[in-house]
Parts: structure tokens; sequence; C-alpha cells
């Protein structure tokens, strides 16, 4: 063995034990990560604790003062909030505002007994028992994410069963919520699994460093395991043996039989980082500009909320704004889900072909449209796995291979897709999830397959973990039968 291979081999021992354990707790949090993802609060699931809107007297323009009515406004959604019928106005410098529809006044702070009658209003709503108010929580485990930065503080609810959910302290509405079990089981799989401990996942420029670090070593550890298992391999007239036993024998199998497994499992786990931007794909801001036409005064918001306001259907709970070449109407959600577009005159239908044939122009004049489809299920990139996604849906194909994804009846894109997001796609959802074919991750066939894969890459990671802390306590050749004695054996059995 060359002197370079020799100390290859002395740190892939050595730095094993601790980079092993990394790896051994990715592969077994995973398994736990099939069924039990982390918590996050669907669109639907929010939509369940708010309450009917009281549209009546609102909405006059009138009440804004001179100033407020101007205000240049991307987007909007109306909810109600206690007594304070809201609409939180998105403007084009991205800040967020809020007014009371009745009045016309900026809410620039929600009253804190409304944000708590709120959150006991959701639990109720929710069918959570007993629920009550527990603290203010500016940042925990369950919401250490970006996405809440805009929400803290956020107010803390619990109920009899230990089911805990937050509401915004800015807008109140859910947007986090955990049960007993999830909590208990997320520590033993997404948070280990993403290396997601509050005091590392605070500083997301750290976290994304130590994760994307770790497992650039985890690499060349497989990759050289990998390389001696290979040259570890015996042959005889009695096919193919293995020089070890014991703890060894298990150590060489599994990473034989899984170690490419690993690897893969490894490089596409690296790319779902997006290290160093590699994969992190370009904005699609001109496109939704130009899709949406221009933004809209404030005033213009108000007008249009009072003409509406006779053609919402009873019991809708929430509007959301759409501007479609410069168009504006609005999404009316129920308690259930269920939408409907309307503009001043009433309801709006869904896209047709022609309408979508111009929306395509509008969205990339410069580019030939390839392909209009309107998918009645999932393609390749737009697909039910985890996330529900829901249909039918028109997907526009240009000639350089971008795709967007449209809903049909708000007209607004939920999913694009370009250069990178393809490799993205097929790098990490291929082959760290499984996702590389609908029949592939067709349950319970997903999970049949991915529990060998996972199970198998777990058996490597620890018992390799074994082995490097044997070496570390007692420095003796474990379960390695010497060349001399394996040729004597082979001799004797002639």
């Amino acid at each position: 063995m060359t002197t370079f291979w020799r100390w290859t081999l002395l740190v892939h021992r050595y730095l094993g034990i601790g980079v092993g354990i990394v790896v051994f707790v990715w592969c077994a949090s995973g398994i736990v990560m099939m069924y039990v993802p982390y918590p996050s609060i669907s669109p639907e699931e929010q939509l369940v604790g708010l309450s009917n809107l009281q549209l009546e007297k609102c909405c006059d323009p009138a009440q804004l003062d001179a100033s407020s009515t101007v205000l240049s406004v991307d987007g909007f959604v109306v909810e109600q909030v206690t007594n304070h019928l809201v609409i939180r106005a998105t403007l084009t410098n991205s800040e967020q505002v809020r007014f009371d529809l009745r009045s016309g006044t900026e809410l620039r702070s929600l009253d804190r007994q409304d944000l708590i009658s709120t959150g006991l209003q959701i639990g109720a709503y929710n069918q959570f028992e007993n629920g009550k108010y527990l603290e203010d929580v500016d940042m925990d485990q369950w919401t250490v994410h970006g996405r809440f930065n805009r929400h803290r503080p956020m107010l803390l609810f619990e109920d009899d069963n230990a089911t805990q959910w937050y509401v915004s302290g800015s807008t109140g509405e859910l947007v986090q919520a955990t049960q007993r079990s999830e909590r208990f089981w997320n520590w033993l799989g997404s948070v280990t699994h993403w290396l997601y401990p509050t005091a590392l996942r605070k500083d997301t420029a750290l976290w994304a460093q130590v994760v994307i670090w770790l497992t650039i070593i985890s690499l060349f550890l497989t990759a050289t395991g990998i390389i001696f298992g290979l040259k570890q391999y015996r042959y005889s007239g009695l096919g193919r043996r293995s020089p070890y036993s014991g703890w060894s024998l298990w150590h060489h199998y599994s990473g034989l039989i899984f170690g490419l497994f690993t690897l893969t499992w490894l490089i596409s786990g690296f790319f779902s980082m997006n290290p160093w931007g590699l994969l992190e794909g370009r904005s699609f801001a001109a496109e939704q500009v130009r899709l949406q036409g221009g933004s809209i005064s404030l005033g213009q918001g108000f007008t249009f909320l009072h003409n509406v306001a006779p053609h919402i259907p009873e019991g809708t709970v929430r509007l959301q704004s759409v501007i479609t070449d410069q168009a504006l109407s609005v999404v009316a959600y129920d308690n259930k889900g269920t939408k409907l577009r309307l503009d001043e005159l009433g309801a709006v239908d869904s896209l047709t072909e022609v309408d979508a044939l111009a929306l395509a122009g509008l969205l990339r004049p410069d580019k030939p449209l390839a392909n209009l489809a309107y998918l009645q299920q999932a393609d390749d990139y737009y697909y039910d796995h985890h996330v529900r996604k829901t249909f039918p849906i028109w997907r526009m194909s240009f000639e350089d291979g971008e795709k967007y994804y449209l809903d049909p009846l708000t007209a607004q894109m939920v999913l694009y897709v370009d250069r990178d997001r393809i490799w993205y796609r097929w790098l990490f959802n291929a082959f760290h999830t499984g996702d590389f074919h609908w029949l592939a991750r067709t349950r319970p066939l997903w999970d049949s397959w991915m529990l060998i894969l996972l199970g198998g890459l777990t058996i490597g990671a620890g018992t390799g973990v074994v082995l490097g802390w044997r070496r570390l306590t007692k420095p003796a050749r474990i379960g390695l039968k010497t060349a001399t004695s394996h040729s004597q054996r082979r001799q004797t059995r002639g």
C-alpha cells in the first residue's frame, strides 16, 4: 500500500467515527421523517380558524387620508380580526401596512387583547380543548425559520392535550401548530436530520456552512470507504469472500452493497443546500411584474372592495387580491378552502386557452411558446408527494426549456422552472427523496424501497461507528484476518 493510501486509510479510520455518527444520525432520522414531517400549517389549515368577514359599512375610500389613498400596492389580503375588518397591503417597496376597512385608520399594531381573543378563537375552531394563552415567543425550535420573521413576536397558546399553536403578533393569523407527539418525533427526525437546533439554525449562514462542510467530509469518507472495500474483496474458486468477521464483516458488506447509494444520497443532500448559490436559480420577479402589469393605489383597493362587497359569498373568511394585466380581482376563500374569483361584477370564469396564451405572451414576450397544456394530472415537475398540489393547472413550456404553471382560477404563477431548478429537481428530489418517477413515489412501493435503502445505509454507518470506537479504545486490528492465515486456510481446504 502506498504512503498516500496509508494516510488516507488512517484519516478514514479516525475521522470516520465522528462523521460516521453524523451519517448514522442522518440515515436513522431520515426514516422518521418519512412518516413525521416538520410541523407546518397548510393554507387550508390556516383558513379553519378565521372568522366570517363582516363587510357591512366598509371600504369607503373617503375614510382614508390623502397620503394613504395614493400608497402604491402590489397586493392585499382582507381578514376579520375580532372587531376589526383588516386589510393587509403589501406596498411596492415590500413594506406591509394594515388599515381598518371601516374607519380607514392605519393599524400600526393590533390590540393585544384582540390578538389573544383571536388566538383562543382559532383554537376553538380547530377543536383544541380548553386553549389558553401561554406567552409571547420571539423564536423557538418550531418558528426558527426566516419565514416567521415578519410575525415576531408571536403569541403561543396550548390546550389540554399539549397541542400548541402560534398566532402572528403583527397580523393575528395562525402561523404554526404542533402536537406533543409531533414535537417528540421531530427531535428524532427533522431536527437531527437537518442539524436544526435553534442555537445553530438561527444563524443561517453558519448553519449552511456547517451542513455543507460536514457533507463534503462525509463524501470523502464514503468514497474512500468504497475504494478500500473493493480492494479488500477476495476471490477464490468458491466465489467472492470478505476477509472480515463480526462487526467488520457487516460494515464491509453493507458498505459494498449500499455505499453507492450513500454517496448518491450525500451528493443530492449537498445540492439541496444550493452550495455557494450553485443551483439557486434566477429571480422571476420580472415575469411577475409583467404578469401583473402594474400596481394599484390603496384608494383603488378600497373602492374595489366597496363595489365587490355585495357579490362576496356568505361564509367568506379571506379575500386575496389578484392583479393580472392591470385588472384587479379577488379570490374569496371559506373555512373549507373553497375559492371563487370575483371582479366588481361578480364571479370570474377560469382561464380559457385564449386567456392562457395571452398571459404567456405577457410573461415572456421575447421567448416563443413551445407548448401549452392543461394538466389534469402530475408531470415531472408539478406533482403530489409530501406536498399536495391542486389540479387542473395550465403549463406553459417555452423553447428555452423554462416552464410556468398557472392556476386557472386565480391566474397566478404557482411554480416556475428554469435550468437551475431543473437540475435541482433531478439532483435533489429524484435522488434524495425518490421522486424520479411517478411509479417510484407511489405508496406503499415508495415506503418499501426507501426503508430498505435507509436501513442499509444506517447499518453501514452504525457499524463503522462501532469499529471506529473500538479502534480508539483498543488500537488493534478488529476482525481482520491476516493474509497469511487466509492463505493457510485455503491450502488446508485444498
